[in-house]
């Protein structure tokens, strides 16, 4: 039998065919640039490296950023193994480049230049990424010759000092060099591969970011990027392992991950996707602090009452440093716990060129009684972080308290001002000021966010969804409510299988008023399914609202 559609021949205009192959090889580019940086980036997270995080179509191609050098990289591709690039054409690249450099760089030997090409460069032998054009003994008179043209003939000296400040890269397989810098990630071959096209995934995302990105918040590929693909794709192939692991007590911090934004301002607990989704506000003087204190102790703690804004200032300092920290969020922690995270760490090869950090929320209660003897390890373990947040009245429970810098956030009239008037740009506000909240907030952060964006207190809130349950005859939801919230406020969490006996309710009815209450933001549930309030601020109110409803 024969089936013609199988052996029937395409019937293409073979000229037109070559006609249009433009969209091919621009793809290829990119798809290349894609690639390369992925493999820098895998470079910087080995620690090879002189930069942490990396910016696909920033200024140039692609630039690379560290603490005291900035790559500025021309990425170009060729499709015939047996191809060159000309000494001209290549010329006219860096020139390009040369034509955005600070006004000052000949001054400066902050920013360097970079070409990275795929094929070979005429004539010319690659530099890498330590020595400079100038540096490498070779005959540049042609080359040079071919600068001063494309640059239009500029002044003395100009050449010879772009040559001292450019680096000639050839790298034909950019992905396999990505999964050797990837050796010691504890993966298969496989894994490692995966991670790379990941990588270079979210670099082509990342590029068609910056078209529209802001100069403030350009996306970027970092430290911490490469750990969270390489955790991600750990946990696929090796699921028990990675769970034996982190034993669900430390994952890394996503701040990528979407993040519903509606309940944000109205108590919830701040988690690292909200910071990278821009809802939290910046405090860069007590952000200085924080980074001040981890320079000088690799430990810190945030203090302050409910709802000062601890949470959230934890994360933006993780968030800023994240490109050189790779940072991970701990669920909870006991004193054997701690153990486990020095072995994780150790298995990520900290180091103080490569440290790996700890955000340890609510220190002083019960789930977190491990932080002294996580305090006495981050002392030893020099490429240690750490980062805790605390109440005020629970800071005495801590032995390590007295030697640990400690920051305490209030809201002030600049961050007051900074806030109503960004809330105000996006959607309306409750207030035509911002002075009438502040002084109503207590100098709390979330009272006064709550306050603009509901028009009342967090307490008339809590009291009017009481008040809405009682009217509309919710009389289960409230008594799971107030044995929840009654809980919560003394720090504790309930058993749910035991609070549905309890109740009487079969299993469908419970799990039904369950679910209505976590989709309006009155409990959670925690990793290990124990019911509890949402955010500290909001528990004692709860407490109160619900239990007047004995009277009623």
């Amino acid at each position: 039998m024969e089936f013609p559609g199988l052996t029937r021949q395409l019937l293409i205009d073979p000229e037109l065919w070559s006609a249009t192959r433009s969209g091919a090889r621009a793809g290829r580019g990119f798809r290349y640039q894609d690639a390369v940086a992925a493999w820098l980036a895998s470079v910087a997270w080995s620690g090879e490296a002189t930069w942490t995080r990396l910016i696909p179509e920033g200024v140039d191609d692609l630039t690379l950023h560290g603490p005291e050098l900035e790559f500025r990289a021309q990425l170009k591709a060729r499709h015939d193994p047996q191809g060159v690039f000309s000494q001209a054409e290549t010329a006219k690249h860096l020139a390009k480049s040369a034509k955005d450099l600070p006004h000052d760089w000949l001054e400066s030997n902050r920013v360097r230049l970079a070409l990275v090409l795929e094929r070979p460069l005429e004539g010319i032998q690659p530099t890498g990424w330590i020595v400079t054009l100038a540096e490498s003994d070779q005959d540049l008179t042609k080359f040079g010759r071919f600068l001063a043209e494309a640059l239009g003939q500029p002044e003395n000296g100009v050449v010879e000092a772009l040559l001292a400040r450019t680096h000639l890269v050839i790298e034909p397989n950019p992905l396999d060099r990505g999964c050797a810098a990837l050796t010691s990630a504890s993966l298969s071959p496989a894994g490692v591969r995966l991670v790379l096209q990941q990588l270079r995934e979210q670099a082509g995302k990342a590029s068609d970011s910056n078209y529209s990105a802001s100069s403030e918040k350009p996306e970027t590929l970092d430290r911490s990027d490469v750990q969270t693909r390489i955790d991600g794709v750990q946990g696929i192939i090796d699921p028990i392992g990675y769970v034996a692991l982190t034993d669900g007590l430390a994952e890394i911090a996503n701040f990528s991950e979407p993040m519903p934004a509606g309940a944000f301002y109205q108590g919830v607990n701040v988690a690292p996707g909200h910071v990278g989704a821009g809802l939290v506000f910046a405090r860069p003087e007590l952000m200085a602090d924080i980074l001040t204190g981890l320079e000088a102790k690799r430990f810190t703690l945030v203090a302050g009452p409910s709802g000062a804004g601890k949470s959230a200032l934890a994360w933006l300092s993780a968030h800023h440093t994240r490109h050189a920290v790779r940072w991970y969020r701990i669920r909870e922690l006991q004193v054997s716990d701690v153990a486990k995270l020095v072995q994780l760490a150790k298995l990520l090869e900290a180091s103080p060129e490569r440290p790996v950090g700890f955000v340890v929320d609510d220190v002083g209660r019960q789930e977190t009684a491990g932080w002294d003897a996580l305090v006495r390890e981050v002392e030893a373990q020099a490429g240690l972080l750490t980062i805790g947040t605390v109440r005020e009245e629970d800071i005495f429970l801590l032995s390590s308290a007295a030697r640990t810098p400690t920051i305490r956030p209030k809201l002030d009239e600049s961050l007051a001002y900074g806030i109503w008037k960004a809330l105000q740009a996006s959607s309306p506000v409750a207030f035509s000021h911002w002075q009438e909240p502040f002084e109503l907030s207590n100098g709390l952060l979330l009272e006064y966010t709550h306050l603009l964006t509901a028009g009342e207190r967090l307490e008339e809130t809590i009291r009017e969804q009481v008040r809405r349950r009682l009217a509309e005859d919710r009389g289960d939801e409230l008594m799971i409510l107030r044995t929840i919230s009654f809980a919560a406020a003394q720090g504790a969490a309930i058993d749910p299988v035991r609070l549905r006996m309890l109740s009487g309710m079969d299993e469908p009815r419970f799990a039904k008023l369950f679910q209505r209450l976590v989709d309006e933001h009155a409990v959670r549930a925690k990793p290990d399914g124990a019911l509890t309030g949402l955010h500290e601020s909001k528990r004692l109110p709860n407490s109160r609202c619900v239990s007047q409803t004995d009277t009623h």
